[in-house]
């Protein structure tokens, strides 16, 4: 087993009643162990993670779940939200929800043990995030219930009830060349799951 630091640092919005939308700069460190059968099955769990950050969340608008209108009205003009299980769209709640992505998608291939996240608009204070590590009790701010998207190992990043009107292309690790190797049992895994279409941005 391999332990790595990786880092991430993109440019993506928040939207919070009281300041508006802001564009912010974040920055992600994520300490994680690789446990991938293969280096196939490494190199495609390091590309998911890459495609996720790169492709799905920079750009993007942080929004709670609780802000409807708000919602409504950014998705009606075609903006790219990733909504939160949150009254607000903090820091932490963002390191929390894109962690469990990360960690949802490349499916124990790779674990994802330790996250931080600080950001620009945030003053750089630092949050920090234990995860699937022993003697550490995992943070409940957010669900872990397998419905929601940031639990879910697909590209997937709406919960269902969100994304139906506004499919515009079936996306599926398989669609982007990053499913996993054909001798691997998560293949079957994945395949079997129906709710993997999700809006190509």
């Amino acid at each position: 087993m391999t332990g790595i630091k990786y880092d991430y640092s993109f440019i993506a919005g928040f939207y919070r009643s009281d300041q508006g939308l802001v564009m912010n700069e974040y920055k992600f460190k994520f300490d994680l162990t690789v446990e991938a059968n293969s280096p196939e099955e490494q190199n495609t769990a390091f590309n998911r993670m890459d495609f996720f950050i790169q492709e799905v969340v920079e750009n993007s608008i942080f929004v709670s779940k609780d802000e409807e209108d708000v919602i409504e009205a950014f998705d009606m003009i075609g903006m790219d939200l990733l909504i939160l299980d949150s009254t607000l769209a903090s820091d932490q709640i963002v390191l929390l929800t894109i962690t469990d992505k990360l960690n949802a998608i490349t499916d124990d291939a790779i674990t994802i043990f330790e996250s931080s996240i600080c950001s620009r608009k945030g003053g750089y204070v630092e949050y920090i995030y234990w995860t699937k590590t022993p003697g550490i009790k995992e943070d409940s701010l957010i669900s872990k219930d397998k419905k929601h998207w940031w639990n879910n190992p697909t590209i997937k990043y709406m919960d269902s009830e969100n994304d139906e009107a506004d499919i515009k292309k079936e996306l599926t690790w398989k669609a982007v060349n990053l499913e996993w190797p054909v001798t691997d049992i998560k293949e079957d895994k994945e395949s079997n799951n129906t709710d993997n279409i999700v809006t190509l941005k």
